[in-house]
Protein backbone atom coordinates (compact mmCIF):
# COMPACT_ATOMS: atom_id res chain seq x y z
CA UNK A 1 0.00 0.00 0.00
CA UNK A 2 2.90 2.56 1.06
CA UNK A 3 4.81 1.75 -2.43
CA UNK A 4 0.87 2.23 -4.49
CA UNK A 5 0.49 5.42 -3.02
CA UNK A 6 4.02 6.71 -3.40
CA UNK A 7 3.93 5.36 -6.89
CA UNK A 8 0.09 7.29 -7.91
CA UNK A 9 1.73 10.66 -5.96
CA UNK A 10 4.49 10.45 -8.83
CA UNK A 11 2.04 10.12 -11.53
CA UNK A 12 1.21 13.03 -13.71
CA UNK A 13 -2.58 14.79 -12.94
CA UNK A 14 -3.42 13.05 -16.13
CA UNK A 15 -2.24 9.27 -15.36
CA UNK A 16 -3.54 8.60 -12.03
CA UNK A 17 -6.52 7.33 -13.30
CA UNK A 18 -4.54 4.01 -14.07
CA UNK A 19 -3.88 3.90 -10.03
CA UNK A 20 -7.00 4.66 -8.68
CA UNK A 21 -7.67 5.63 -4.79
CA UNK A 22 -9.17 4.11 -2.55
CA UNK A 23 -12.17 6.17 -2.90
CA UNK A 24 -12.75 5.39 -6.11
CA UNK A 25 -12.19 1.90 -5.88
CA UNK A 26 -14.68 1.88 -3.17
CA UNK A 27 -17.48 3.97 -5.36
CA UNK A 28 -17.03 2.80 -8.94
CA UNK A 29 -16.48 -0.87 -8.14
CA UNK A 30 -17.31 -2.26 -4.65
CA UNK A 31 -20.14 0.03 -4.02
CA UNK A 32 -21.82 -0.72 -7.22
CA UNK A 33 -24.10 -3.16 -6.96
CA UNK A 34 -23.59 -4.44 -10.76
CA UNK A 35 -19.74 -4.69 -10.35
CA UNK A 36 -20.29 -6.68 -7.06
CA UNK A 37 -22.67 -8.86 -8.43
CA UNK A 38 -20.72 -9.40 -11.30
CA UNK A 39 -17.69 -10.16 -9.18
CA UNK A 40 -18.94 -12.51 -7.36
CA UNK A 41 -20.26 -14.56 -10.58
CA UNK A 42 -17.06 -14.64 -11.70
CA UNK A 43 -15.22 -15.24 -8.56
CA UNK A 44 -17.63 -18.48 -8.38
CA UNK A 45 -16.24 -19.21 -12.10
CA UNK A 46 -12.97 -19.08 -11.52
CA UNK A 47 -13.33 -21.34 -8.08
CA UNK A 48 -14.98 -23.70 -9.70
CA UNK A 49 -11.97 -24.48 -12.63
CA UNK A 50 -9.64 -24.15 -9.88
CA UNK A 51 -11.37 -26.71 -7.42
CA UNK A 52 -11.83 -29.22 -10.87
CA UNK A 53 -8.10 -28.97 -11.55
CA UNK A 54 -7.65 -29.83 -7.96
CA UNK A 55 -9.74 -32.78 -8.49
CA UNK A 56 -7.79 -33.96 -11.23
CA UNK A 57 -4.07 -33.18 -10.20
CA UNK A 58 -4.31 -34.58 -6.15
CA UNK A 59 -5.59 -37.91 -6.84
CA UNK A 60 -3.14 -38.30 -10.03
CA UNK A 61 -0.67 -36.88 -7.67
CA UNK A 62 -0.88 -39.57 -4.98
CA UNK A 63 -1.18 -42.19 -7.42
CA UNK A 64 2.00 -40.62 -8.97
CA UNK A 65 3.72 -40.73 -5.76
CA UNK A 66 2.90 -43.99 -4.69
CA UNK A 67 4.28 -45.74 -7.67
CA UNK A 68 7.39 -43.82 -7.38
CA UNK A 69 7.44 -45.25 -3.85
CA UNK A 70 6.61 -48.72 -4.94
CA UNK A 71 9.77 -49.60 -7.20
CA UNK A 72 12.98 -47.10 -7.31
CA UNK A 73 12.98 -47.92 -11.25
CA UNK A 74 9.52 -46.46 -11.61
CA UNK A 75 10.88 -43.09 -9.45
CA UNK A 76 14.00 -43.06 -11.95
CA UNK A 77 11.66 -42.78 -14.93
CA UNK A 78 8.59 -40.92 -13.31
CA UNK A 79 10.09 -38.11 -11.57
CA UNK A 80 12.36 -36.82 -14.23
CA UNK A 81 8.97 -36.36 -16.58
CA UNK A 82 7.40 -35.00 -13.43
CA UNK A 83 9.70 -31.88 -13.13
CA UNK A 84 9.92 -31.57 -17.01
CA UNK A 85 5.90 -31.04 -17.24
CA UNK A 86 6.60 -28.42 -14.68
CA UNK A 87 9.15 -26.75 -16.60
CA UNK A 88 7.57 -26.37 -19.40
CA UNK A 89 6.71 -22.78 -19.95
CA UNK A 90 2.69 -22.68 -20.29
CA UNK A 91 2.88 -20.45 -23.23
CA UNK A 92 4.47 -23.02 -25.02
CA UNK A 93 2.21 -25.61 -24.85
CA UNK A 94 -1.38 -23.35 -25.65
CA UNK A 95 -1.08 -24.07 -29.11
CA UNK A 96 -1.53 -27.44 -28.80
CA UNK A 97 -4.13 -27.26 -26.00
CA UNK A 98 -6.03 -25.50 -28.01
CA UNK A 99 -5.82 -27.11 -31.33
CA UNK A 100 -6.89 -30.38 -29.51
CA UNK A 101 -9.24 -29.17 -27.01
CA UNK A 102 -10.53 -25.86 -28.09
CA UNK A 103 -11.16 -22.98 -26.12
CA UNK A 104 -13.42 -23.93 -23.62
CA UNK A 105 -13.27 -24.93 -20.19
CA UNK A 106 -11.66 -28.23 -20.10
CA UNK A 107 -7.91 -26.61 -21.19
CA UNK A 108 -8.47 -24.33 -18.30
CA UNK A 109 -9.20 -27.26 -16.20
CA UNK A 110 -6.16 -28.88 -17.64
CA UNK A 111 -3.54 -25.83 -16.80
CA UNK A 112 -4.69 -25.86 -13.29
CA UNK A 113 -3.77 -29.10 -12.91
CA UNK A 114 -0.62 -29.23 -14.65
CA UNK A 115 0.32 -25.93 -12.15
CA UNK A 116 -0.59 -27.87 -9.34
CA UNK A 117 0.73 -31.35 -9.84
CA UNK A 118 3.91 -31.02 -8.57
CA UNK A 119 4.13 -30.25 -5.18
CA UNK A 120 1.90 -33.56 -4.63
CA UNK A 121 3.34 -36.22 -5.85
CA UNK A 122 6.96 -34.99 -4.26
CA UNK A 123 6.32 -34.29 -0.98
CA UNK A 124 4.27 -37.53 -0.71
CA UNK A 125 7.29 -39.35 -1.89
CA UNK A 126 8.87 -37.67 0.97
CA UNK A 127 7.13 -38.63 3.32
CA UNK A 128 6.38 -42.11 2.41
CA UNK A 129 10.19 -42.71 2.24
CA UNK A 130 10.41 -41.05 5.69
CA UNK A 131 8.62 -43.51 7.17
CA UNK A 132 10.17 -45.34 10.24
CA UNK A 133 11.96 -48.44 9.13
CA UNK A 134 11.64 -49.91 12.50
CA UNK A 135 7.99 -49.71 12.44
CA UNK A 136 7.70 -50.82 8.68
CA UNK A 137 9.94 -54.00 9.52
CA UNK A 138 7.48 -54.90 12.49
CA UNK A 139 4.49 -54.61 9.84
CA UNK A 140 6.69 -57.26 7.37
CA UNK A 141 7.00 -59.64 10.49
CA UNK A 142 3.53 -59.85 11.32
CA UNK A 143 2.85 -60.90 7.86
CA UNK A 144 1.16 -57.65 6.48
CA UNK A 145 1.11 -57.27 3.17
CA UNK A 146 2.24 -53.92 0.90
CA UNK A 147 -0.89 -52.53 1.03
CA UNK A 148 -1.28 -52.69 4.39
CA UNK A 149 1.77 -51.49 5.47
CA UNK A 150 1.27 -48.05 2.92
CA UNK A 151 -2.26 -47.85 4.50
CA UNK A 152 -1.33 -48.28 8.17
CA UNK A 153 2.60 -47.25 8.39
CA UNK A 154 3.62 -45.32 5.76
CA UNK A 155 0.74 -42.74 5.02
CA UNK A 156 0.07 -41.62 8.37
CA UNK A 157 3.83 -40.90 8.60
CA UNK A 158 3.99 -38.90 5.10
CA UNK A 159 0.51 -37.27 6.15
CA UNK A 160 2.22 -33.48 7.21
CA UNK A 161 4.35 -33.66 3.86
CA UNK A 162 1.28 -34.29 2.00
CA UNK A 163 -0.92 -31.88 3.24
CA UNK A 164 2.06 -29.34 3.03
CA UNK A 165 2.09 -30.18 -0.26
CA UNK A 166 -1.78 -29.93 -0.74
CA UNK A 167 -1.51 -26.68 0.61
CA UNK A 168 1.02 -25.51 -2.08
CA UNK A 169 -1.03 -26.58 -4.60
CA UNK A 170 -4.64 -25.43 -3.57
CA UNK A 171 -2.22 -22.02 -3.42
CA UNK A 172 -1.59 -22.13 -6.57
CA UNK A 173 -4.88 -23.42 -7.75
CA UNK A 174 -7.01 -19.87 -8.02
CA UNK A 175 -3.94 -18.27 -9.32
CA UNK A 176 -3.36 -20.85 -12.29
CA UNK A 177 -7.50 -20.73 -13.19
CA UNK A 178 -6.88 -17.07 -13.59
CA UNK A 179 -3.66 -17.04 -16.14
CA UNK A 180 -5.76 -19.93 -17.91
CA UNK A 181 -8.55 -16.97 -18.30
CA UNK A 182 -5.55 -14.42 -19.99
CA UNK A 183 -5.51 -17.37 -22.72
CA UNK A 184 -9.09 -18.46 -23.63
CA UNK A 185 -10.65 -15.52 -23.42
CA UNK A 186 -13.86 -17.53 -25.24
CA UNK A 187 -17.24 -17.41 -23.53
CA UNK A 188 -18.14 -16.30 -19.52
CA UNK A 189 -14.82 -16.30 -17.75
CA UNK A 190 -14.07 -15.79 -14.47
CA UNK A 191 -11.92 -13.16 -12.84
CA UNK A 192 -8.93 -13.17 -15.56
CA UNK A 193 -10.81 -12.29 -17.89
CA UNK A 194 -12.88 -9.62 -15.64
CA UNK A 195 -9.56 -7.67 -15.44
CA UNK A 196 -8.44 -7.98 -19.09
CA UNK A 197 -11.79 -6.97 -19.39
CA UNK A 198 -11.62 -4.27 -17.55
CA UNK A 199 -8.36 -3.27 -18.61
CA UNK A 200 -9.23 -2.84 -22.18
CA UNK A 201 -12.12 -0.66 -20.99
CA UNK A 202 -9.77 1.77 -18.86
CA UNK A 203 -12.19 0.46 -16.07
CA UNK A 204 -8.60 0.01 -13.48
CA UNK A 205 -11.46 0.83 -10.56
CA UNK A 206 -12.95 -2.73 -11.67
CA UNK A 207 -9.73 -4.32 -12.30
CA UNK A 208 -8.16 -3.57 -9.18
CA UNK A 209 -11.51 -4.82 -7.29
CA UNK A 210 -11.16 -8.69 -9.07
CA UNK A 211 -7.30 -8.25 -8.66
CA UNK A 212 -8.47 -7.90 -4.53
CA UNK A 213 -11.19 -10.82 -4.91
CA UNK A 214 -8.96 -13.15 -6.67
CA UNK A 215 -6.24 -12.38 -4.07
CA UNK A 216 -8.65 -12.80 -0.82
CA UNK A 217 -9.80 -16.37 -2.56
CA UNK A 218 -6.74 -17.62 -2.87
CA UNK A 219 -5.54 -17.31 0.51
CA UNK A 220 -8.88 -18.75 1.63
CA UNK A 221 -8.73 -21.49 -0.64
Amino acid sequence: LVVYAMVRANLEPHRQFLMPSGYALWSEAFAVAAVRWELLERAITTLAIALAGLAVSIPVGILLGVVMFRALILERALFPNIVALQAIPTLAIIPLIQTALGFGTLPKILIVAKFTLFAIPITLLLGLKSADRGIINLFRLQGANWRTILLKACFPSAAPSLFAGLRIAASLAVLSAIVSELFFLAGRGGLGQMIINSKIDFKYEQMYAALIVATLMSVCV
